[in-house]
Parts: structure tokens; C-alpha cells; sequence
């Protein structure tokens, strides 16, 4: 491609994103509001006020479909209200609160038994999982979603406890984890549930310290650590929050200095 031609291009895309964008997430880093953009590995996912979801780049398992596109394009889900992106898949809540998935479900994150690597996504709204959802959290290869009622539950790969359910053996069904939870985030192979208190709870790989334990243990069930926290973004090896005072704290992984302290220490594990 010639240099005007890409120039063009990446002003047209800068354009759309300026004209269309709410806020910025990674995967399921946090709550997204009325206009979002959700970045994976290769791709980007624009979700439009109106409900509907573009797409950029080579996304997961349909890179034989979608073989690298500069421009959004429509990928005929529509009435979205909220979407969240792992490592090859994607989950999303429409207008009714139902709950799809589209992607790979290899490790049971999509829906039970079903492996739902689609053709396309071209007038595909995917496989239901759940009916009445408010919030959805993807990681790697695990989705947590939360219904109506604050109740929240797990499903997919479980090796290092992100399901929080108390073993690591991956689960092909929803299965219960908290109640009483108001928001929810996942990134990599952590999760992360604030209740209605304002309590953070963290469960998931812990190798950087990244949970806020205080240790470097993987944690398979969810352990309180921080209170009066209004928002949580993980970032896989490092994470932040922000509490209700206005503070934000970060921790885990510091190697490469993104946590932003003065210290050059490589892991900070617990909040600071």
C-alpha cells in the first residue's frame, strides 16, 4: 500500500473512532457505558450508542474470514448493550439482557460442550448463554457474568482458579461464585468482583502479584482486598482501582515501570 494511501486510511479510521468512541477497554477492564471501544490482541470492537458493533483488524478465530481490515466494518450484531473481548472469543448483553457468545468455546467459555468457532459474524448474534444479565467480564479463556439479582457466575478454563470456585478444574456450566456484586472485571487469567459495599474481591493468577494479596499465590477462590473501591482495572500482570475518596492504587507487575512509583521495585503485591 502507498504512504498516501495509508495516510487516508488511518486518518478515516481516526475520524470514525473520534466520531463514534465513548471510552477505551481492554478486555473487560471495566463497566462500558453508552459508546466503547474494546481492544484484543489483533483487533478492535466498536460498540455504536445506537447498539451496533464494528470491527477493526484480524480478530481471533476468524482470521480466515477477516483477514486484516483498515476500515470498520459492521459485524451484524446489533441492540448491544454491552460487550466484553478475550483471548478467541467475545460475549455480549443485548437490549433484552440475554447473554451471547461468539468465538472459540474451547475451554467451555462459551457455552457448554459447544465449540462455536463461526464462519462469520454476518447476520450471527452467536450462541445464548444466560438470560437476564446486567454485566459481562471476559478473560483469556473464562467468562464471568452477573445477573439482575448482583449473583455472579463463572464458566471455562480454570487453571490457575480464575472461576473462583475453589478448585482449578475447568467447568463447562455457569456455577455460582459471589452474591451481592455490583461490578465485575476480568483480564488474562484474573477476575475481579466489587459488591455493593464497595468491597474488591480478587481470585485468578497471582504470579505478579497482581491480586493485592500480599503473596504470589494463585488464588481459586475470591479473597477480600481493598475496601471503598469504586472501580477496578486489571491489566493481566498489573492492576489498578479507584475508591471512593478518589485515589487510585496499583499493583502487581512493576518490571518495566507502569505502575508509575518512584520505586523500581519489579513486583509491588499489595495496593499502593
Amino acid at each position: 500500500m502507498k504512504r498516501k494511501e495509508i495516510g487516508f486510511t488511518v486518518a478515516v479510521l481516526i475520524l470514525f473512532v473520534i466520531g463514534y468512541m465513548g471510552t477505551v477497554h481492554g478486555n473487560a477492564a471495566t463497566v462500558p457505558k453508552d459508546k466503547s471501544i474494546h481492544l484484543a490482541d489483533n483487533s478492535m470492537f466498536i460498540v455504536l450508542s445506537t447498539g451496533e458493533v464494528y470491527m477493526t483488524g484480524k480478530p481471533f478465530p476468524l482470521s480466515d474470514v477477516y483477514d486484516g481490515n483498515f476500515l470498520p466494518m459492521p459485524i451484524g450484531v446489533e441492540n448491544t448493550r454491552q460487550l466484553s473481548v478475550g483471548k478467541t472469543h467475545l460475549a455480549y448483553i443485548d437490549g433484552t439482557l440475554t447473554l451471547y457468545g461468539i468465538g472459540s468455546g474451547s475451554y467451555e467459555q462459551i457455552t457448554a460442550q459447544t465449540d462455536s468457532i463461526l464462519p462469520s459474524f454476518n447476520s450471527v448474534n452467536g450462541v445464548i448463554i444466560a438470560h437476564d444479565i446486567v454485566d459481562v467480564a471476559c478473560g483469556h479463556y473464562h467468562t464471568l457474568f452477573l445477573d439482575s439479582q448482583g449473583k455472579l457466575y463463572s464458566m471455562g478454563r480454570n487453571d490457575k482458579g480464575q472461576l473462583g470456585i475453589g478448585k482449578t478444574t475447568r467447568q463447562n456450566r455457569a456455577t455460582h461464585v459471589l452474591s451481592n456484586v455490583a461490578a465485575i472485571a476480568a483480564k488474562g487469567d484474573t477476575s475481579f468482583a466489587i459488591d455493593k459495599e464497595g468491597n474488591l474481591y480478587a481470585w485468578g493468577d497471582n504470579g505478579y502479584g497482581q491480586l493485592g494479596t500480599g503473596d504470589t499465590k494463585h488464588q481459586n477462590k475470591p479473597k477480600k482486598v481493598l475496601t471503598k473501591v469504586k472501580e477496578v482495572y486489571p491489566g493481566g500482570k498489573h492492576t489498578f482501582v479507584k475508591k471512593s475518596d478518589g485515589n487510585v492504587y496499583g499493583w502487581g507487575n512493576n518490571a518495566n515501570g507502569q505502575l508509575g512509583f518512584k520505586s523500581s521495585t519489579a513486583k509491588q503485591l499489595s495496593p499502593q
